[in-house]
């Protein structure tokens, strides 16, 4: 059988939940399976997941404000790197893990954890955008194979978790490539046997010519005998 390509892009968005640290599914490709079909008659004989644009917009105004870095100017520049560390891990936060699995059905223990970023309330900006995206790959998409998926959540380290009044939104975007067997159509022949000629085709242009074939006898007996032979 022939195989086609369907590729078929979809739009990632979840809000984190409030109160909360359970791990929430961010994308999860169990809809698809090798056997299965993606639509009627046809296959899936193989198919990836690539994830092109992962981001988190984060707006906590129930944190103090993170002061902003002071430099001096005899500030090497790994003086300058441990100030802004300091004030993304010491200043008051709530910290968002990311983790990926291929669990079928993933408990907690099968959730793998692959990054970490603080969420913290800038100086003077209301809002911050983190390309996760980075934590998970250093290519420009994150490949996900069967029955892979990705998870966050949000961990109280001494600051409280996500509230009402906080909002966190992972938003991004993903590519599912998926191959499969198409059928093929049977051959489809008109036979006349009333002795007369076929006629002409009256299909539209846009339609498939069906060939005619024309028997010249007018006895069904020897028309049997010349198809046979």
């Amino acid at each position: 059988m022939p195989i086609s390509n369907i590729s078929r892009v979809k739009t990632i968005t979840l809000k984190i939940n409030a109160d909360s640290n359970n791990i929430q599914v961010v994308y999860s490709n169990n809809n698809l399976a090798v056997g299965g079909e993606l639509i009627p008659n046809h296959k899936i004989i193989s198919f990836n997941c690539f994830v092109k644009n992962l981001r988190v917009f984060a707006n906590v105004p129930t944190l103090e404000e993170a002061p902003l870095p002071d430099y001096q100017l005899t500030d090497t520049a790994t003086a300058k790197l441990v100030k802004t560390i300091d004030i993304e891990w010491k200043s008051p936060r709530k910290q968002l893990n990311l983790y990926i699995t291929n669990a079928i059905n993933p408990t907690n223990n099968d959730w793998l954890q692959v990054g970490s970023l603080s969420l913290i309330n800038p100086y003077g900006y209301p809002f911050r955008v983190y390309n996760i995206l980075d934590l998970f790959t250093d290519n420009l998409a994150l490949e996900l194979g069967e029955n892979g998926k990705i998870g966050i959540n949000v961990q109280d380290v001494g600051y409280g978790l996500i509230t009402d009044n906080d909002r966190v939104v992972v938003h991004g975007s993903y590519v599912e490539e998926v191959f499969v067997e198409t059928p093929q159509a049977p051959n489809v022949f008109n036979i006349n046997l009333s002795g007369n000629t076929a006629g002409s085709n009256t299909n539209t242009p846009n339609e498939p010519t069906v060939p005619n074939y024309s028997v010249g006898n007018s006895s069904l007996i020897d028309n049997a005998f010349l198809l046979a032979n």
